[in-house]
């Protein structure tokens, strides 16, 4: 461990010899307080600072298979485990030494395992996404037990992720791209409450959008006042959750023209032997300033 501002070694923590083979897993807890490492085979959560704490979870996933996600849950204490294949997701809470292991979970790749599960902010209830008889499942869990307290089949083909809102107020759906434009919006009970099914009034060049891919990306806010959608067209899509209606669209032109509000040139460029400066003046506001590159490979403003 080291100092952000000095970058001194404030800790060292050395790892047993058999912890071998690749990292699949270098987190910090919510806290700040505990680390977990983790290898095909092994989790380990250890004290950042001292050695107060050490816990070592074996044999999470089957073995010769690597686990998809491996990181801290909602609190310290929690270990979230999503498997190959997706055989199961599991939670470990480090202060029972209990698990809790779930079937079937719907996303198992290493890109979107973290998407098949969400923590609910302040409650800390666990949304959890899965797969089961070809239909698409979302069950709620209590905090800190795990215990299974509503489930539901949403009205998805191939739902592709879901996601809490910072406040805790809506649980977010969305639809595979491959299966168009589709956004399910559902109160924290689990009661749907809005569909969003694309754009409204698109411009004349995306009056076809319903026959290409649908949602890309979706992301919140952090006071969770507005949520940005994105698809796989050049437009962002931008939502008022007070009233939960689409309010702005903005898209990326195909082509970029400079505006005389802003222009960035080198005006001068220009070495010395002994300190190799570079003078670079950025005409934003009537402001600029000086670069220097010395001999040292390190740049310090002057």
């Amino acid at each position: 461990m080291r100092a952000v501002r000095s970058l001194e070694v404030v800790n060292v923590i050395k790892l047993p010899q058999d912890f071998a083979g690749p990292v699949l897993g270098f987190q910090w807890s919510p806290s700040s307080r505990l680390l977990l490492v983790a290898n095909p085979s092994e989790i380990r959560v250890i004290s950042a600072l001292d050695g107060s704490f050490n816990a070592t979870i074996r044999n999470a996933v089957a073995p010769g298979t690597k686990p998809a996600h491996v990181g801290f849950g909602a609190s310290d204490a929690e270990i979230c485990v999503v498997a190959s294949f997706g055989l199961k997701f599991a939670v470990y809470d480090l202060a029972s030494s209990k698990a809790v292991e779930i079937g079937s979970p719907k996303l198992f790749s290493l890109l979107a395992a973290s998407r098949c599960f969400a923590f609910r902010p302040q409650t800390h209830h666990l949304a959890l996404l899965t797969r089961t008889a070809g239909k698409d499942l979302i069950s709620l869990h209590t905090f800190p037990t795990r215990e299974l307290q509503r489930s539901w089949a949403p009205d998805t083909i191939d739902a592709q992720g879901l996601l809490w809102s910072p406040d805790g107020r809506w649980l977010l759906v969305w639809e595979s791209a491959a299966q168009g434009h589709k956004l399910l919006f559902y109160t924290s009970d689990g009661h749907i409450f809005r569909t969003w099914s694309g754009p409204t009034s698109p411009a004349p060049e995306y009056k076809d959008y319903a026959a290409g891919a649908g949602i890309r990306t979706v992301q919140f806010s952090a006071d969770a006042r507005h949520l940005a959608i994105g698809d796989y067209s050049r437009s962002l899509y931008l939502f008022n959750m007070a009233s939960v209606t689409e309010t702005m669209r903005l898209q990326h032109p195909s082509s970029l023209v400079p505006r005389d509000t802003l222009q960035v040139r080198v005006s001068s460029h220009r070495y010395c032997r002994e300190a190799r400066r570079t003078r670079l003046i950025v005409n934003r506001f009537g402001r600029s300033r000086w670069v220097s590159h010395r001999q040292d490979r390190r740049f310090i403003p002057s």
